[in-house]
């Protein structure tokens, strides 16, 4: 039977990445309250009397950026996971292509000169983020059945499913942002709070592959 140590020390990688992940979307639940917390405020009489509106907008913002950071630090060492496992598997290649050109989307989306087209990139990031992702999945499972641990690719097959009701949400929360910040502040709560229960399912699954890739 063969063997992957890359897969498995690509999984690996990936374990750390989903922890640093898992801080940085609570980082985010934090920020997505201050930002509740900051419109209810401005919809109040008595917010135009004091300064607790900027007070909440300025923590929310600083709380974000932080939250950014943190999220990119997670995706290197999830492009040098899915790098090292690719060595095992071809599927992990195109996981990695379609994540960097989910990146550079996002970064198209944050340009000033093309603001017109937000939603648009931030979807598409979002769709090509997705894909990734179930291709990783998708490419672990491959080996591990291959290995013999049907029950251990059964759980990724069922993570699949959850990533596509991630990426729902998401699209929805992208749509109507601009629109209706409220609820779309409400939705970014319940997103992360399914994200994260998918990142501590993953986060299972990527300690089992590991296992199941050599031993």
């Amino acid at each position: 039977m063969n063997t992957y140590p890359n897969a498995k020390g690509g999984a690996q990688k990936l374990y750390k990445s989903y922890i640093i992940y898992i801080i940085a979307a609570i980082i985010t639940i934090i920020a997505s309250i201050a930002t509740i917390s900051g419109i209810l405020l401005a919809n109040s009489d008595a917010a135009y009397q004091t300064s607790e509106v900027g007070i909440f907008t300025g923590v929310s913002a600083t709380i974000a950026l932080v939250g950014a950071f943190v999220t990119i630090a997670a995706g290197i060492l999830q492009i040098l996971g899915i790098l090292q496992a690719s060595k095992d598997e071809d599927s992990f290649k195109t996981a990695l292509i379609i994540f960097v050109l989910s990146i550079i989307v996002s970064c198209l989306a944050g340009i000033e000169a093309l603001s017109g087209l937000k939603a648009i990139f931030t979807t598409v990031s979002t769709v090509l983020m997705t894909a990734s992702g179930l291709l990783t999945i998708k490419g672990f499972c491959k080996l591990l059945e291959e290995r013999g641990a049907e029950k251990t690719a059964q759980l990724g097959h069922k993570l699949e499913k959850l990533a596509i009701v991630i990426m729902v949400i998401k699209v929805a929360i992208d749509l109507v942002s601009l629109a209706l910040p409220l609820a779309a502040a409400l939705l970014v709560v319940v997103y992360l709070v399914i994200y994260m229960i998918f990142y501590f399912r993953m986060l299972g699954f990527l300690k089992r592959t590991a296992v199941h890739m050599t031993d």
